[in-house]
């Protein structure tokens, strides 16, 4: 004969009768004691517990906002005895790049003659090496064209290094002449240390922006 397995909780069981005799199913359920629902009760109560923490988890972590990248301001000047300023992206990877490079210079041409005032914004950034040195070599076509060249250390509260800006100028007679700063030296010192914000554009000088399209456009201030 067989025996109904009392411990297997609403599981229907098969009784093999002889040959011939049709089969009959019987549902037996476990009988549980006071002791057994309360333990059921806490182990549904804990599971619910864990799935509340879990998704609060998962919840906060979506919340929660992205590490800023911080800015390191640096501010300076050329041997020329203009302004130049940047700032230092260090990344939580531990990478930095330089960015937002403002540097102000004077041409003078191969006439003799100055122009006044000029200002410059780089429009991209460069990783530094490892030891924080740099090199940016770029030249630009545009209402003015101009090359660029600056060279550069970056430490933990100091930079130096050297820049030079040629342009294509026109003479008197309408003739093309180069228009330069000659190599200059450059030197900087660490002034904050802050989340990334946007820097104002400065007044008083003819700016040299590069848009979009890689152009460069000169803005008058």
């Amino acid at each position: 004969m067989c025996t109904l397995d009392p411990y297997r909780v609403g599981e229907p069981m098969e009784r093999a009768l002889a040959p011939g005799v049709e089969r009959v199913y019987q549902t037996e359920r476990r009988m549980q004691s006071p002791l057994d629902l309360r333990r059921s009760h806490m182990r549904t109560a804990a599971r619910a517990t864990v799935l509340v923490l879990i998704t609060a988890s998962l919840m906060l972590a979506a919340a929660a906002p992205a590490v800023a990248e911080r800015r390191i301001g640096f501010k300076g000047s050329t041997s020329q005895d203009e302004r130049l300023r940047f700032e230092i992206i260090k990344r939580d990877s531990g990478r930095r790049v330089i960015h937002r490079q403002l540097v102000f210079f004077n041409l003078t041409c191969e006439d003799g003659s100055s122009s006044g005032e000029w200002g410059f914004r780089f429009p991209f950034r460069e990783r530094l090496a490892d030891d924080g040195s740099f090199t940016i070599e770029e030249t630009y076509s545009g209402v003015l064209g101009i090359r660029v060249e600056m060279q550069g250390l970056v430490r933990w509260a100091s930079a130096e290094g050297t820049l030079q800006f040629d342009a294509a100028g026109l003479t008197e007679e309408g003739g093309l002449q180069l228009c330069t700063t000659g190599l200059l030296d450059w030197t900087a010192h660490r002034v904050r240390s802050r989340p990334a914000q946007p820097s104002a554009t400065p007044d008083g000088v003819t700016m040299l922006r590069v848009g979009r399209d890689g152009e460069l456009r000169v803005l008058k201030s």
